[in-house]
């Protein structure tokens, strides 16, 4: 009887979805053109932090809308957000849209479902990692945009090289850099300098990755026992899919060390916290590893687990992935057989932050295009590129 009930509330709830991006559909399809010729879609909320830079910029020249699949999103109640779901109204949405510019994170466009629109549309793709583009994602993950926005040269490299062996239409690259990142950089640099050079009591940031690459699925429960009996308070930051795919593991982690005062969890995506109050992070393959390295200047432990892999023929490239170059620039690599002198190892880094410090900052000013500048730099060439479209 319970089940029965429970399958009766589900398709209510699914109804009730789907008349309400019904009728947010309707509304964008009934805006003026002008009010409707920069659009920025978000999957989830977390797609926002590396968009916002770019729609700061541009909102002060152009309209922009937000259109979000996201029944939590931060911003469902302004005017000027839409939400359209994830079922049927977002692929007719996609579909049919009509606008100079659509702008977004979502990788694998025309790939599935999400096709492109049957109008004339300029494709922008943001990253939402520093990662390279061809082993951590999909093969065919960015064949589809018309213009890409580049965290560093890797990237442009890469993209170049796929579409020289397998003949693709060539796409606009543009040196942009990574919005997320000068926004870390910005929010750190005015929060708390007491907070920010207390050393008093040291910090770990456990950060993993989500899926078979995350030490989740393997060491982080004997990681956070052999680092709970010593000196440093522990900070636990999950990846959002884990939250998905995972959240058995995260609830037992929480029973299991729910006495522990000095182990806590973080489940504010939207803040930075933690990233101020940690002195180091300790992460495998996760693209927060290098944000917070490049943000604070601090530095990380990975954890070697094996590479975060979704595209098998990878090596055709033939070229080397910027995350194995990136992790020995800005911290070191352990194998998690070796979890008993962690404890020295974290503090002898922090005891030579300042050589971190510098090391970490060089590799951040070589990789990243534009730092403090990609928001405006995407804007204007958004602008330069649709000026004649419509």
């Amino acid at each position: 009887m319970t089940g029965r009930i429970i399958k009766i509330i589900n398709k209510k709830l699914m109804l009730q979805n789907f008349i309400f991006s019904f009728k947010e559909f309707l509304k964008i399809k009934n805006l003026p053109e002008d009010k409707k010729q920069y659009i920025f879609y978000a999957e989830t909320n977390n797609d926002w932090p590396f968009l916002d830079p770019v729609i700061y910029e541009l909102s002060k020249k152009k309209n922009i809308i937000r259109v979000t699949s996201d029944k939590n999103d931060k911003y469902i109640n302004d005017n000027n957000t839409y939400y359209i779901g994830k079922g049927s109204i977002r692929t007719i949405f996609f579909r049919t849209l009509k606008t100079k510019a659509f702008i977004m994170t979502l990788t694998d466009l025309g790939s599935y479902y999400l096709k492109k629109s049957i109008y004339p549309t300029q494709y922008f793709y943001i990253f939402h990692s520093i990662v390279s583009t061809h082993r951590a994602y999909n093969e065919k993950a960015f064949d589809n945009y018309d213009n890409i926005f580049c965290v560093g040269e890797h990237h442009k490299l890469e993209i170049k090289t796929r579409e020289k062996i397998f003949k693709l239409k060539p796409k606009k690259l543009f040196n942009h850099g990574y919005g997320k990142l000068d926004k870390l950089i910005h929010d750190l640099k005015y929060q708390s300098q007491e907070k920010k050079n207390n050393l008093e009591k040291k910090t770990v940031l456990i950060a993993p990755t989500w899926g078979e690459s995350s030490i989740v699925k393997s060491s982080i429960k004997r990681l956070i026992q052999n680092l709970s009996n010593t000196e440093f308070n522990l900070i636990l930051r999950f990846h959002p899919m884990t939250y998905v795919n995972d959240l058995s593991t995260i609830e037992f982690l929480k029973k299991e060390f729910r006495e522990n005062k000095k182990i806590s969890f973080d489940e504010d995506k939207n803040s930075n916290k933690s990233y101020l109050e940690s002195d180091i992070m300790i992460s495998d393959w996760s693209g927060a590893a290098f944000e917070f390295a490049f943000a604070t200047e601090r530095p990380v432990i990975f954890i070697d687990t094996k590479p975060k892999t979704n595209n098998k023929n990878w090596r055709k490239l033939n070229l080397p992935c910027a995350e194995d170059q990136i992790r020995e620039e800005i911290g070191i690599i352990i194998a998690e057989s070796n979890f008993d002198n962690l404890g020295s190892i974290l503090n002898e880094m922090i005891h030579h932050k300042e050589k971190w410090s510098e090391k970490i900052s060089k590799s951040r000013n070589r990789l990243v295009f534009n730092l403090g500048k990609s928001g405006f730099i995407a804007s204007e060439k958004i602008l330069q590129l649709t000026q004649d479209e419509l």
